[in-house]
């Protein structure tokens, strides 16, 4: 996305934020329809389970909704909105390591399978594996970085982390999954 479009569409985030804050429901519903997609993909990216993860992107936006009134319109919405929806992927997947839940998602089973290129999918479905067994400090920082494109400053405003931290988490999630990956690639 260029430097416009991303102008273009804080704008019309901000827009649409003015009017939800008026009452508009019909602004919130084209705001959940822009959102949605990357916000379940990044929660996906984070717990694994579809179940978990279509249920905490509606949490997320229901928690946009209610908490809109502190959204301060002076930053862009879209980080605000990913910060709210890390933090309550967080927040779940705490609650299910103490609940002494291991929710395994069949269906990435099943999309390995449907694919012609068995081997790569072996390998996509590995990593997926894998990048679910990194304890969740690594796996957050992990995905935050290669699946969102955040950057390692970024990472650390959103989860309240030193830099050094960052880079730490992700350097271990690396080199853990560089071994356990290491008869695949």
């Amino acid at each position: 996305m260029t430097g416009w479009q991303q102008l273009l569409q804080r704008r019309q985030d901000l827009h649409w934020v003015r009017r939800i804050k008026a009452g508009d429901q019909q602004a919130f519903r084209s705001l959940v329809e822009r959102y949605q997609a990357r916000i379940y993909a990044l929660v996906r990216a984070m717990v694994g389970s579809h179940a978990l993860s279509d249920d905490i992107t509606q949490d997320t936006f229901i928690k946009v909704y209610r908490n809109l009134s502190s959204f301060d319109e002076s930053y862009p919405f879209f980080p605000w909105l990913r910060r709210i929806a890390v933090n309550t992927a967080l927040t779940a997947l705490q609650v299910r390591a103490t609940q002494n839940r291991v929710a395994l998602d069949d269906d990435l089973v099943e999309e390995g399978s449907l694919d012609r290129d068995i081997e790569r999918n072996e390998l996509i479905l590995q990593m997926q594996k894998e990048i679910a067994r990194l304890p969740e400090e690594q796996r957050t920082v992990f995905v935050l970085r290669t699946q969102q494109e955040m950057s390692y400053e970024e990472i650390a405003a959103a989860l309240n982390l030193s830099l050094g931290t960052v880079m730490s988490r992700l350097s271990r999630a690396r080199s853990r999954l560089k071994e356990s990956l290491h008869d695949y690639i």
